[in-house]
C-alpha cells in the first residue's frame, strides 16, 4: 500500500497547471464530447487531472447571455 500512496503523490506533484489560447497550431488539445465545442481562438484549461474547453465569446457574448436571461425573466413576471 505504501508503495502506491508514494506514486500518488509523485504523479500528483509532477502535474502543471495549463492555460493556454488554442491556435491552429494548437488543435491536438481540443477534445470530444456530448457538449464539446472548442475551437481556435478558446481557452484549453487543465491541473493534470481535469481538463476544461473556455469558449472565448468577449464581452459582446457576456452582454447577449445577460440581456437573454433578462428578457427571460421580464416575461415569467
Amino acid at each position: 500500500m505504501a508503495s502506491i500512496g508514494v506514486a500518488l503523490a509523485v504523479t500528483m506533484a509532477a502535474a502543471q497547471p495549463v492555460s493556454q489560447r488554442i491556435t491552429a497550431a494548437d488543435t491536438a488539445l481540443l477534445f470530444g464530447g456530448a457538449d464539446a465545442e472548442g475551437g481556435i481562438g478558446d481557452w484549453y484549461v487543465s491541473n493534470g487531472v481535469v481538463q476544461a474547453i473556455d469558449q472565448d465569446e468577449g464581452v459582446a457574448g457576456d452582454r447577449e447571455r445577460h440581456r437573454a436571461a433578462e428578457a427571460r425573466r421580464a416575461a415569467a413576471r
